[in-house]
């Protein structure tokens, strides 16, 4: 649901110039909380399957810092 959301907020972000800062504040929450998730969750078996979201996470946190 998330990830579906920034989706469709990039896509109104490429038309409306107003909206891009909080889209792109809401991107950066929306990532730093993936991050948390897998990071606090290691210990899971199921967290295997985070590690695709943490790297794309990481990449994004790192490039906007």
């Amino acid at each position: 649901m998330i990830v579906g959301l920034m989706g469709a907020f990039m896509v109104v972000a490429a038309f409306s110039a107003e909206c891009r800062n909080p889209i792109l504040i809401y991107g950066a929450i929306e990532k730093a909380f993936l991050l948390y998730l897998v990071l606090t969750n290691l210990n899971r078996p199921y967290a295997q399957g985070f590690w695709a979201a943490a790297i794309d996470a990481t990449a994004v946190c790192s490039f906007i810092c």
